[in-house]
C-alpha cells in the first residue's frame, strides 16, 4: 500500500482538514483518463437533466427520475447494476465482476485495492470467485 502512495498510476486518497476525503487519479494514466471521461459524462447528464452545473451539495450519482437533484436510491442503483449483469450475459461475457460489485457494494480494481482493508479484499475475491465458478466461463483460476 505504501508503495502506491503518491504514485499517479493509482487512485490516491487524502483526508481533508474538515475530515472529508478526496480521491484523485492522474488524467495522464489510461484509468484516470477513463474515469475523468465518465465523470464528464455524469456532469453532462446532470446539466441536461437540471439545466445547471453541479453545486457543492449536489449528488454525483443522482436519481434520473427525480425533478430535483436527489441521491440515487439503493434500489435504482442495484437495478442499474442488474442491467449491466444482463448486458454482460447477452454479450456472452462473464458477469461475475458486476455480481460481486452488487453483493459487496464496492468495485475492487487493481488501481483502487490499496484503499480497502484486507478483509474487504478477501470478501471481494471470495464473492468474485463464487460468482465466476457459478458460470460456464471456466474456473476462476483462468480469469483475466
Amino acid at each position: 500500500m505504501l508503495e502506491r502512495s503518491g504514485d499517479p498510476s493509482f487512485v490516491q486518497r487524502r483526508t481533508n482538514a474538515d475530515g472529508g476525503r478526496t480521491l484523485s487519479w492522474s488524467n495522464a494514466t489510461v484509468g484516470g483518463a477513463e474515469m475523468n471521461e465518465a465523470l464528464n459524462q455524469q456532469r453532462k447528464a446532470f446539466q441536461d437533466k437540471f439545466g445547471r452545473d453541479f453545486g457543492p451539495n449536489d449528488p454525483l450519482f443522482f436519481d434520473p427520475d427525480a425533478d430535483t437533484p436527489q441521491e440515487i436510491s439503493e434500489e435504482t442503483l442495484l437495478a442499474d447494476v442488474d442491467s449491466l449483469i444482463d448486458k454482460a450475459l447477452a454479450a456472452g461475457e462473464n458477469p461475475a465482476y458486476f455480481q460481486a460489485w452488487r453483493d459487496t457494494g464496492f468495485l475492487l480494481t487493481e488501481h483502487n485495492m490499496h484503499l480497502f482493508s484486507a478483509s474487504d479484499i478477501d470478501e471481494s475475491y471470495a464473492t468474485l470467485e463464487r460468482h465466476w465458478n457459478e458460470t460456464t466461463f471456466g474456473p476462476f483460476d483462468d480469469a483475466p
